[in-house]
């Protein structure tokens, strides 16, 4: 009975692992439902980044309410994650649009679909960094794009492994058109959220010299409360001081 009270425990390793897999999976499901619409899936990116960061800031301990959480991120990311959204993907769909254009003409106008990938290629970067930059950082829409500039091309050998984590398993997922249906009920099921999560500790390990400090419970300390903090600490100096001077220390 110890022994598989001990196995389930939420300090066990079974217990993290389950911890770990209920985040991804419940947070992809989440994303997923309220992606439907389609104008919000840069809010449900958004929400599922706020988890995923969250629950990588905590390294997994205490309850991180993935539901709460997830809801939080979404609203109060929403604006600035839609206009995003949308903003990227009409881009995306114009530059496709031009890039067959090109297509269909000789040469030296072809030449020009060279470019439009490369813009392409910055779309998606764009893509890949502006949602997790937002739900960890607030700011205007400038200082949002900045932010994504700063983050992306700040450390050139992160944005080569965020990039993989995101082409690697979409161009799996099409390597035979035959497990095609598996493939995107996994991605339905917790793909989503498994690559949010792995990106998760890359895009922390960057934002974590920005970051506020967190509290017991997990959540930012604002700049008020670390004040107070600092001034108790300030007390509880002075009053250890005077206690020493009464002994002659």
């Amino acid at each position: 009975m110890e022994f598989l009270r001990g196995f389930l425990g939420n300090d066990s390793f079974f217990g993290r692992l389950m911890y770990r897999l209920g985040v991804v999976v419940i947070t992809n499901i989440l994303f997923v439902l309220c992606s439907i619409p389609v104008v919000t899936v840069g809010a449900s990116l958004s929400g599922m980044y706020y988890v995923c960061l969250k629950a990588r800031r905590n390294k997994f301990q205490g309850d991180v309410r993935i539901f709460r959480t997830f809801f939080k991120g979404f609203k109060d990311n929403f604006v600035q994650a839609t206009i995003g959204w949308l903003v990227m993907l009409v881009f995306a769909v114009a530059l496709l649009l031009e890039i067959s254009w090109c297509n269909q003409f000789p040469a030296p106008v072809r030449y020009f679909k060279y470019g439009l990938i490369g813009l392409l290629v910055l779309d998606a970067i764009a893509f890949m960094y502006y949602f997790p930059a937002i739900s960890a950082f607030s700011g205007t829409l400038k200082q949002q794009a900045m932010n994504t500039a700063f983050f992306a091309f700040s450390r050139p050998h992160y944005l080569l492994v965020v990039a993989a984590l995101h082409v690697v398993p979409v161009a799996a997922s099409y390597i035979n058109l035959q497990f095609l249906p598996l493939a995107a009920f996994l991605w339905a099921l917790g793909g989503f959220g498994l690559v949010t999560l792995l990106c998760s500790f890359f895009h922390l390990r960057q934002y974590a010299p920005f970051l506020s400090e967190l509290d017991a419970a997990g959540d930012p300390v604002s700049e008020d409360e670390l004040d107070d903090e600092l001034m108790m600490q300030d007390e509880s100096e002075e009053k250890t001081l005077a206690e020493m001077r009464k002994f002659g220390l």
